[in-house]
């Protein structure tokens, strides 16, 4: 004799994706409840955070950003609509090759020029891994997201 297993139907409510509200803080505060990140506040949709790396075409790490703001940065470039940095995937990996350098370069220097603070700090500080994606052959600018 068989045992019959349950069966599972899923109902409407089920088959929606878990979705975090852009509200709820999701980052780092200090003790008086002030945001770290030096942004909006905002997290992004999947509620972690955006790291930059430059890896080379074996896939090694040689170096990273994990500045909390960029995931903030990166909205920014998605709010006015830049071809480079505005595509940047929260949920997977961007990567930009040293022929891209030319244009990814420009919109971080746009970005760094008009934003305040931390945003502005992010920028800089991913500035600083181009030099070595564009001095460097098979080297690449990635975008870990999620």
């Amino acid at each position: 004799m068989r045992a019959e297993l349950p069966t599972f139907t899923p109902s409407r409510d089920h088959r929606r994706t878990r979705r975090f509200s852009r509200a709820t803080p999701l980052c780092p505060v200090d003790n008086r409840g002030a945001d770290l990140r030096g942004g909006s506040g905002r997290t992004t949709v999947s509620g972690m955070a955006i790291s930059v790396a430059v890896r080379s075409q074996g896939g090694e790490v040689e170096q990273t950003c994990t500045h909390l703001a960029l995931d903030v940065l990166c909205e920014r470039a998605r709010e006015l609509d830049l071809p480079m940095l505005g595509l940047v995937d929260d949920c997977d990996d961007t990567v930009f090759n040293r022929s891209q350098m030319r244009l990814v370069v420009a919109e971080l220097r746009r970005l760094a020029e008009e934003s305040p603070g931390r945003r502005a700090e992010a920028a800089r500080q991913v500035l600083d891994l181009t030099t070595q994606v564009e001095r460097r052959p098979q080297r690449y600018l990635v975008f870990n997201g999620d």
